[in-house]
């Protein structure tokens, strides 16, 4: 039975899948997508970008920082920070309307 899936699988997939970049280049493609739209956004939205900055101070992070704040949004450390209080919920708010159409 497993042996015969993993057979299968084996046959019927393309040999780059089974390099773990093939699975995950689909989402993170995705990822990025909506990453890049949400620094657009950041660009042309200075209301956005104060708040952002009051986050950043708090955190104690530098301006040129504040991508790595958009970017890093689904990274354990600031999940994390979120749900214990070590980051400011603000920034919850601000990646929900970065991310809004």
């Amino acid at each position: 039975g497993f042996f015969a899936g993993v057979y299968a699988i084996y046959h019927t997939k393309p040999l780059e899948a089974l390099d773990i970049a093939y699975w995950a280049k689909p989402r993170a493609e995705a990822e990025l997508g909506v990453e890049m739209r949400m620094l657009d956004k950041l660009q042309v939205r200075p209301d956005l970008q104060e708040r952002l900055q009051v986050v950043a101070k708090h955190l104690k992070l530098v301006d040129a920082e504040l991508y790595d704040l958009v970017l890093m949004r689904s990274e354990y450390k600031v999940l994390m920070g979120l749900h214990d209080g070590r980051v400011p919920s603000e920034l919850k708010s601000i990646y929900e309307d970065l991310a809004a159409e």
